[in-house]
């Protein structure tokens, strides 16, 4: 008979012919064996989530692949760490997050995510790193809670709808004043200076207009 996972309250624990494993090695075993659980992002879960520090040598909270479905509990973190990751999870709405000013990079690839909190710069306002690729954010006036990020250099939007947009990087750059480098690929003075100058005339006012009116 396979082994199946068990929820406590508390903890997380899988029965195997070895003993019993805790969450962070149980969240592995249930991947690789095919269950799809969804998970309460809990203070246990963040409390015994690995954490380590990275190659930039940031303090790292690695809450990858725990099939979350929405931000909670981020308190528990306690302001510690410089970088979370939360990628390959099913989370639809990016915010709920307490104050983090010593959070820089957030890594939130894989997910669902649609929507974007209003407060979400107010939350991490020394955030300089964005990563959302392959999730499902679809119109430009979306990514509006972004642009109240004023610290924002790095943001990575590849694999969602917006980015097919036509005016999806002069749009992004216009706004964004200090990134430097938008799906890894670096502004250029000239590109900023192009989307500057294109949406303060009549012609580029008019699109803002449409863009923030659909």
């Amino acid at each position: 008979m396979p082994n199946h996972p068990l929820y406590t309250p508390h903890i997380l624990i899988f029965r195997t012919a070895f003993g019993i494993l805790t969450l962070p090695s149980c969240v592995t075993l249930i991947h690789l064996l095919g269950y799809g659980h969804q998970m309460k992002l809990s203070v246990e879960v963040i409390s015994q989530a690995r954490h380590h520090l990275n190659p930039a040598k940031d303090r790292e909270l690695s809450l990858r692949g725990y099939k979350i479905e929405v931000i909670e509990s981020m308190g528990a973190t306690q302001d510690f760490y410089t970088c979370i990751d939360l990628s390959n999870n099913d989370i639809i709405k990016l915010g709920n997050f307490p104050l983090l000013p010593r959070l820089e990079t957030l890594i939130v690839a894989d997910n669902r995510i649609a929507r974007i909190a209003a407060d979400f710069a107010e939350s991490l306002p020394n955030l300089v790193s964005l990563v959302l690729t392959n999730n499902r954010i679809e119109a430009l006036k979306d990514l509006a809670p972004l642009f109240k990020a004023l610290k924002l250099e790095r943001l990575t939007l590849l694999e969602n709808p917006v980015n097919s947009d036509p005016y999806f990087r002069e749009f992004v750059i216009f706004n964004c004043p200090n990134l430097r480098y938008l799906d890894f690929a670096k502004v250029k003075t000239a590109e900023r200076n192009a989307a500057n100058k294109f949406f303060t005339s009549n012609n580029g006012e008019t699109v803002l207009s449409k863009i923030y009116s659909s």
